[in-house]
């Protein structure tokens, strides 16, 4: 990640959240974080289970 930084000049924050936090904060939609990361970030690990989730609403 501390390359990423130093090519792009972008601060890169992350967090991890547990499936069941991230069902319970889709629908809820009570973080601001939480949902600005949800709707613009690219999960590392997992990203086909993301999408999956993503797509099925």
């Amino acid at each position: 990640m501390k390359y990423a930084e130093a090519q792009t000049s972008i601060k890169i924050s992350e967090f991890q959240l547990t499936y069941a936090e991230f069902t319970k904060e889709r629908k809820l939609k009570q973080d601001n974080v939480i949902q600005a990361g949800i709707e613009t970030g690219y999960p590392i690990y997992n990203q086909i289970f993301y999408y999956e989730v993503i797509s099925n609403e």
